[in-house]
């Protein structure tokens, strides 16, 4: 590993008291926290003990591997963090892209959203729901779903 990413891993250990159990990238789309926060880009997500934490990091936009400046117009970057605690999880699913845009926006209520299926289980991007016992959601695309429910599972038996 680079010396830069294994300081960046210290640095985060150092910052929750406890080494990383678990990590992987996946695309962040948002929450229906905070009245609704929707950021398409990549995150770590990471677990420490039975918490998982979504962390961001400042992008520098490029075009054919070219930086772009910023405009004028663009918002400035506010660092995002996240965390759930395992205990926290009612339930996971995986829905389309499309659906995760509207309960981000607040058009859709997370209650009565239904798993992707048939058709659109092929065509559409997954987007992976996890909802909170207080009600909220969480929306994100993983790298390796499989892995990541096997981690939630692992915390679950660890507490039982």
């Amino acid at each position: 590993m680079e010396a830069e990413t294994l300081a960046f891993l210290k640095e985060i250990e150092i910052r929750r008291g406890a080494p990383i159990q678990w990590r992987t990238f996946c695309t962040w789309y948002g929450t229906n926290r905070h009245e609704g926060l929707e950021r398409v880009w990549g995150v770590f997500l990471y677990r420490v003990g039975d918490t998982f934490y979504l962390e961001d990091f400042e992008h520098q936009n490029t075009f054919l591997g070219f930086p772009v400046r910023k405009r004028k117009t663009d918002k400035p970057y506010v660092r995002y963090e996240e965390y759930f605690r395992r205990d926290e999880v009612q339930g996971t699913m995986q829905i389309s892209k499309r659906i995760a845009e509207k309960i981000v926006q607040g058009h859709l209520d997370p209650k009565h959203v239904k798993p992707i299926k048939g058709i659109a289980k092929v065509f559409a991007e997954h987007i992976e729901m996890v909802t909170l016992t207080d009600g909220s959601v969480l929306l994100f695309s993983l790298m390796d779903r499989k892995t990541f429910l096997a981690e939630l599972e692992k915390q679950q038996r660890n507490h039982s």
